[in-house]
């Protein structure tokens, strides 16, 4: 029997801003960009505000499991980066 890959169950794009508003283990809450999707994971990387206001990419990605995706929310008002 074939094994039946995970997707994200949202039609995310890389670049696209999402808000994570609980934490998951090992992640605090807050803003990250969507920067691809390799078989059963996913990468996110951390955003935060520069001094003038504009989203800015940290040093902090994660590659997490799809199981954890349903836990972030597109932040359509924000955009992509």
């Amino acid at each position: 029997m074939r094994p039946t890959r995970l997707r994200l169950p949202r039609r995310w794009r890389k670049g696209q801003v999402l808000r994570l508003p609980d934490p998951v283990p090992g992640i605090r809450p807050g803003s990250f960009v969507f920067l691809g999707q390799a078989g059963d994971t996913f990468t996110v990387r951390r955003l935060t505000e520069d001094e003038s206001g504009d989203l800015c990419e940290t040093d902090e990605s994660h590659d997490l499991s799809v199981q954890h995706a349903d836990k972030f929310v597109p932040a359509m008002s924000i955009g992509r980066i």
